[in-house]
């Protein structure tokens, strides 16, 4: 039986624009791109605003079970639903925000059919902009998506769901994970905010030369390069995703340097923690700074735990410039002080921290297994196979479901906005013939 394909704007509800300046003294919670988790899928901070500070993009009044999709960078899908924590709460305009009609469309379905390959593909044929690449809230709600009966939407929900809560388990595990080594720090040299053993104190730039020379990375000295940017670096663990080669990013400002030797800091929204370690050479992005030991007591590795330390993450917020999105510039990390102990300590530090590194990879290496079989099954889902067997069992509920469905999605109907449904090869028919269609090619195979 093959699903029919609905426009998503067929199956969601409109929503409302709100301006919380008229409301000065009152406070809100503001939902910006940058707090998006792309990993989990997920809100993972929110910045408390008075109405009369609220950005101009703050306008978007959002409710439980709304899916956001940002329409800035649609490559990164940075996708999330809200939680009922967040009700009432306002979204920034670079969301467009799909409200499911939940007769005939699971929040959730809808939720884990925006996170795969199709969705963004279909987004990426419409992006325009080379250094602000964004797609518009009308090609977000013209994808199709797959429409099965809501209650094979609620299995594969449920199946999906499992899934990804193993998904998160594993990513919780690796974050703990990414704490030992911080920990190790306070273990053997003490907290660099107290300073408890009394150690040599120096500015961190004395230590460590900050890169800053910028280049033009379509040389061709760079083409076959890899370019890492702060998408590319997972917050906390520091691991590095997926990325490309130079010439295959398409990119147009100037890029720093780096080789094996480096540690990659994120500069933007220090709170991110985004510090890498990547042993390989390349480009990066200007809102990087590669930074290179060059006191030969200093191993990356003291550098990659020290920037890992919640007392420099203290530091960073506290000096970070611009309410709207933090930075911490070159003067500021410069003058972070830091300690430095004796080279007996700092070569023993180095010895376990290689040893951590190493654990932490067959870790990550089980992260992506993981993360390898929540892809498998997403692509399944919405092809039909992941239900298949729980399909025949529920032949009959099913036939009666697709009815129903396809009467409510009818009642939806406005003259010439009227919802289209895509048939297998392409062609538009209306909602209530190719429904009735469907049900009759299900009860013909049955």
């Amino acid at each position: 039986m093959t699903w029919r394909e609905v426009t998503i704007r067929a199956l969601c509800e409109r929503t409302h624009a709100v301006d919380p300046r008229r409301n000065p003294e009152v406070a809100f919670r503001y939902i910006d791109i940058s707090g998006i988790d792309r990993t989990a899928k997920c809100i993972a901070t929110t910045a408390k605003i008075l109405g009369a500070d609220a950005p101009s993009r703050a306008r978007q009044l959002v409710q439980t079970d709304d899916v956001l999709v940002s329409t800035v960078r649609p490559n990164l899908n940075s996708v999330a639903i809200v939680p009922e924590e967040l009700d009432g709460e306002i979204a920034s305009t670079g969301f467009c925000v799909l409200r499911a009609r939940k007769k005939t469309l699971d929040p959730r379905y809808l939720f884990h059919f925006t996170r795969t390959d199709p969705f963004v593909g279909a987004l990426l044929q419409h992006v325009r902009g080379a250094n602000y690449p964004a797609v518009t809230d009308r090609n977000v709600v013209d994808v199709a998506i797959p429409l099965p009966p809501p209650s094979e939407q609620s299995r594969i929900v449920e199946i999906l769901d499992q899934a990804d809560a193993l998904r998160k388990k594993r990513a919780e595990a690796d974050a703990k994970a990414a704490r030992i080594l911080p920990a190790l720090f306070y273990r053997t040299f003490g907290d660099p905010a107290t300073n408890p053993k009394g150690w040599p104190v120096t500015p961190f730039g004395d230590l460590v030369e900050i890169g800053t020379r910028l280049v033009d990375p379509n040389q061709d000295e760079y083409l076959d390069l890899p370019h890492i940017g702060g998408e590319q670096i997972e917050g906390g663990t520091g691991r590095i995703l997926d990325h490309k080669m130079v010439r295959e990013s398409n990119l147009r400002s100037g890029k720093f340097t780096f080789t094996e030797k480096h540690v990659l800091y994120s500069k933007i929204r220090p709170y991110l923690n985004k510090v890498a370690f990547p042993r390989f050479s390349g480009v990066c992005s200007a809102d990087i700074y590669p930074l290179l030991p060059k006191d030969k007591r200093v191993s990356p590795w003291y550098i990659v735990a020290l920037l890992r330390t919640p007392a420099f993450l203290s530091y960073a917020a506290v000096h970070s410039e611009r309410l709207r999105m933090p930075k911490l510039n070159q003067e500021q990390l410069s003058a972070f002080k830091c300690q430095l102990p004796n080279n007996d300590l700092l070569t023993t530090f180095e010895r376990r921290a290689v040893a951590i590194d190493h654990t932490l990879g067959q870790l990550a290496a089980q992260s992506e297994k993981v993360t390898r079989l929540f892809s498998v099954l997403l692509h399944r889902a919405f092809t039909g196979d992941l239900t298949a067997k729980w399909r025949e069992a529920h032949m009959k509920e099913l036939l009666t479901e697709m009815e129903v469905q396809s009467k409510v999605l009818e009642s939806h109907q406005s003259g010439p906005s009227e919802p289209k449904v895509r048939s297998p090869r392409g062609a538009t028919r209306s909602v209530v013939h190719s429904g009735t269609r469907a049900v009759r090619r299900a009860r013909g195979a049955k």
